[in-house]
C-alpha cells in the first residue's frame, strides 16, 4: 500500500475507534453485596449473612452482629470499592393517561407511556411487550395483587407496593427496571419464581422493602439498600450503604450476570487520548541529504 494511503488509513482508524469499555457488569457486582463508594458500608443484624462469597467483599464493614456473615466466617473488606454503573438521567413520563384495575379483576396494556396506574386488591395487571420503552409516573400495586412485565426497559417515577404484592416476569423474558422513588410494605416478591438474569432493578434513591421480602435479580441503588428482617435476595446488590435485617440472606449468582439486561449501564464511556498526527514522508519534498540544523549529524535519504 502506498505510504500516503497508509497515513490516511492510520488517521481514520485513530479518530473512529470506539469508546473503551472500562468496566463490565461483574466488576459492579463482584460479590453478593458490594459498594461503589469508599465512604459506604454494610451492616449485618443477627444471623444475617452473604452466601457464595470467599469472605472478602468490596464494601467496608460497619457492623457485624453475627459470627458467620460470609458463609461460615466473618466478612472482611477488600480495601477496594466495586465499580459503579453509568446511570443516565431519569426518563420521566409526560403522559396524562391513567389506568385503574378494579378490585378482584385483571387487565392488560401495551408498553408505552402512562401517568398513574392503580392495581386494586386481589387483581392482576400485565404490561405486554411491543418493543417500546415504558415510562410511568406512578404505579400502585395494592394488597395481594400482581404486576407482570414483558421483556423491555421500564422507568417508574414511583413504585408503591402494598403487602403481599408481586412483580412477575414471564419465563424467558428479561427486564431492566429503573425506579426514581419507591414505597414498600412487607411480604413482597420480585421475580421470585424466575431466574436472576431476568431482572435488573436500578434505584435512584433508597430501596427499602419491609419484612419477609424476596427477590431474584441484580439490584443497584445510587443511595442505600435497607433490607428488613427475614428477607432473601438471589443475585447481587450494589449500593452506597447496605443493611441486612435479622436472618436476612443475600446469595450471589455470578453465572447469570453476563446474561442479564443491564441496558448498557455497565459501560464507562472513556474517550481515547487525542491522537498525534502522522504524516507520511511522501507528503513533502525530501532532498537527497538531510542537514542537521543544530549539530553536525547530517543524514542521507535511502530506500525511498
Amino acid at each position: 500500500m502506498h505510504m500516503r494511503a497508509l497515513s490516511f488509513l492510520f488517521l481514520w482508524l485513530t479518530f473512529t475507534l470506539p469508546k473503551v469499555d472500562a468496566a463490565n457488569c461483574s466488576t459492579v457486582f463482584p460479590d453478593a453485596a458490594s459498594s461503589s463508594s469508599s465512604a459506604g458500608g454494610i451492616s449485618f443484624n443477627q444471623f444475617a449473612r452473604l452466601i457464595g462469597t470467599d469472605g472478602v467483599i468490596d464494601i467496608p464493614i460497619i457492623r457485624d452482629d453475627t459470627s458467620n456473615s460470609c458463609d461460615t466466617t466473618s466478612c472482611m473488606y477488600s480495601g477496594n470499592p466495586a465499580r459503579s454503573l453509568n446511570l443516565p438521567g431519569f426518563n420521566f413520563s409526560n403522559s396524562s393517561q391513567d389506568i385503574t384495575v378494579s378490585l378482584n379483576s385483571s387487565g392488560t396494556t401495551p408498553q408505552g407511556s402512562y401517568d398513574n396506574i392503580f392495581i386494586e386488591q386481589n387483581s392482576t395487571f400485565h404490561i405486554t411487550g411491543n418493543s417500546t420503552v415504558t415510562r410511568i409516573d406512578e404505579i400502585h400495586i395494592d394488597d395481594n395483587s400482581t404486576l407482570t412485565l414483558d421483556n423491555g426497559v421500564y422507568w417508574f417515577n414511583l413504585l408503591d407496593m402494598d403487602s403481599n404484592a408481586k412483580l412477575v416476569i414471564p419465563t424467558g423474558q428479561k427486564v431492566t427496571l429503573y425506579l426514581n422513588t419507591s414505597n414498600f410494605e412487607q411480604n413482597l416478591r420480585f421475580n421470585w419464581d424466575g431466574t436472576p438474569d431476568q431482572l435488573v432493578l436500578i434505584s435512584y434513591s433508597d430501596f427499602s422493602p419491609s419484612t419477609n421480602t424476596f427477590m431474584r435479580g441484580y439490584l443497584y441503588s445510587a443511595q442505600d439498600v435497607i433490607w428488613d428482617n427475614f428477607g432473601k435476595l438471589v443475585g447481587a446488590v450494589n449500593a452506597t450503604n447496605i443493611a441486612i435485617g435479622d436472618v436476612g440472606e443475600f446469595t450471589l449468582d455470578a453465572s447469570s450476570i453476563e446474561t442479564a439486561m443491564f441496558d448498557n449501564t455497565c459501560t464507562q464511556d472513556n474517550e481515547l487520548p487525542t491522537p498525534i498526527l502522522y504524516y507520511s514522508m511522501d507528503m513533502c519534498s525530501i532532498p537527497s541529504a538531510i542537514p542537521d540544523q543544530v549539530g553536525t549529524n547530517n543524514g542521507s535519504v535511502a530506500g525511498l
